[in-house]
């Protein structure tokens, strides 16, 4: 049974393999004293300084999921073990799981360059930014067909796998203006370059596994879109033959264009309250569909080997293992589903971007001002993949030169803390942090004989798949804008 298992995990790998690894900034830095970049989280917010940064203005990485460690690891007998251990129920496994849908989504943002200044009461920026933004889609049966394999109930209906994802090159300039420090406005437009974006999924995918007969029935599409310059031959079938990516250089240019803008206000109607609001990426996209096609192959069958397929090693000498013969079986099913053929609706496609919106108060203690507590809610809404976040932050800014931010966060898919540490001394500006700190790890030697001599506070996180750290550096150029408490300081205490 261990080989059949085996075969399925192996399968199933590859129907998770069409994937890839949304947009999001540093929430706990929304609050945090002196962050550079708050501008990137409501444009009315402004920086304390002017500033410039080459390559490590700022650096993100995020992965959310509505998955977790704790889904696929569980203790038993003092022993932490794979999900697909037989001391684990299929009913302890798959009770756990979203019986409609699981995510997995990673943003990655690195800002190439970045600038900002002061004239008056007004602050200026602009940016030059990478971003990439994926999310997998996996359904319940995929991990049912996982743990049970053949042994229950033989058919699985995978429809919802899919993979969508988008890389841009963004030009950004914001500007804001605070009117005698109780409303500030500010507004940013960004200019998208599109790099590359795909779309693969599968509305239909079934997988039946009878006794004399296993076969695999699809219906999937493909919309996918690269740079201009970039091609791709076809097959004898007809379908995209993908490893015959060409470049001509003469020709190179974007895979689309579009546009978005940012809108930001703070206003603080009493001395320790400043509300805000925001709302970002209202725009579009326009990708060239260099590639869109259907799926070429509908269905597969084929018949399970005769020899014990449970046996690794079974049979003469130099005949071929029962395992190899369904892996090979299986291989020629899946790159039947995984070809497309062209379709007829190839053309620029027009698409709006997903957007969000930040709302946030923050109430300043009356007799230790630099102490703060911050609310905030967040929500992105768009193409599919929709999330809302409530966050509580306390913050402090002992020094005029360095802040702290501390938060808790509740959102569609779970509950996070994070923290920021922002050093600004007046002449850089460094900071780090997160929005999601594994509390808890399962320390590796608990795995297997061979890793006991690893410490025990060595591990991996016990409970979910989502993380985010942040890391920046800037030049700060000149005095001291705005204080602590984001507000102007008046020219007569510069």
């Amino acid at each position: 049974m261990k080989t059949q298992k085996r075969i399925l995990i192996i399968a199933a790998m590859l129907f998770a393999g069409i994937g890839s690894i949304n947009a999001q900034d540093f929430q706990t830095g929304y609050f945090l004293g002196g962050y550079q970049y708050g501008y990137r989280l409501n444009p009315a917010f402004q920086s304390e300084h002017s500033h410039a940064a080459l390559i490590f203005g700022q650096l993100g990485l995020t992965q959310t999921s509505n998955l977790g460690v704790d889904n696929f690891l569980f203790v038993k007998d003092g022993k932490t073990m794979l999900f697909l251990n037989d001391k684990v129920s299929s009913q302890e496994f798959l009770g756990k799981l979203n019986k409609k849908e699981n995510n997995v989504s990673v943003d990655f943002n690195l800002n190439l360059i970045s600038a900002g200044f002061w004239v008056e009461r007004m602050f200026f920026n602009i940016d030059l930014n990478v971003r990439t933004m994926n999310t997998v889609s996996l359904p319940y049966d995929l991990f049912r067909f996982l743990k049970d394999g053949a042994s229950s109930n033989p058919q699985y209906n995978f429809a919802g796998t899919g993979v969508h994802s988008k890389e841009y090159v963004e030009l950004a300039m914001g500007w804001s203006r605070n009117w005698n420090n109780f409303i500030t406005g500010g507004a940013r437009l960004k200019a998208l370059v599109g790099v590359a974006q795909v779309n693969a999924y599968f509305n239909n995918l079934d997988l039946t596994l009878n006794k004399d007969k296993w076969s695999i029935s699809a219906q999937g599409t493909l919309d996918a879109s690269m740079m201009q310059g970039l091609s791709v031959d076809l097959n004898e079938d007809g379908s995209y033959k993908y490893e015959t990516l060409k470049i001509n250089p003469s020709k190179l240019g974007p895979a689309g264009y579009g546009a978005a803008l940012d809108l930001g206000v703070t206003v603080t109607p009493l001395p320790w309250l400043t509300a805000s609001v925001a709302i970002l990426d209202l725009g579009f996209m326009a990708w060239n569909n260099e590639i869109n096609g259907t799926s070429l192959m509908s269905s597969y069958t084929w018949e399970p080997s005769q020899s014990d397929p449970i046996s690794v090693t079974g049979g003469n000498e130099g005949d071929k293992n029962p395992m190899d013969q369904e892996l090979e079986k299986m291989k020629q099913a899946l790159e039947g589903i995984y070809k497309f053929v062209p379709a007829e609706n190839k053309g620029p496609k027009t698409e709006m971007l997903p957007f969000r919106m930040n709302v946030g108060a923050e109430l300043r203690l009356p007799w230790y001002d630099r102490l703060s507590l911050g609310l905030l809610y967040s929500m992105r809404n768009g193409q599919g993949f929709n999330w809302q976040e409530g966050r509580i932050s306390l913050n402090i800014s002992p020094l005029n030169w360095l802040s702290l931010s501390g938060s808790t966060a509740f959102n569609d898919f779970f509950h996070s803390f994070g923290f920021g540490l922002n050093i600004h001394p007046g002449v850089i500006n460094l900071f780090f942090g997160g929005d999601v700190i594994p509390g808890r790890v399962i320390s590796l030697n608990q795995f297997s004989p061979s890793l006991s001599n690893i410490p025990g506070f060595i591990g991996i996180p016990a409970s979910d798949l989502n993380f985010n750290a942040y890391f920046g550096l800037s030049i700060a150029i000149g005095k001291r804008k705005v204080d602590y408490r984001k507000r102007i300081i008046p020219q007569e205490e510069d």
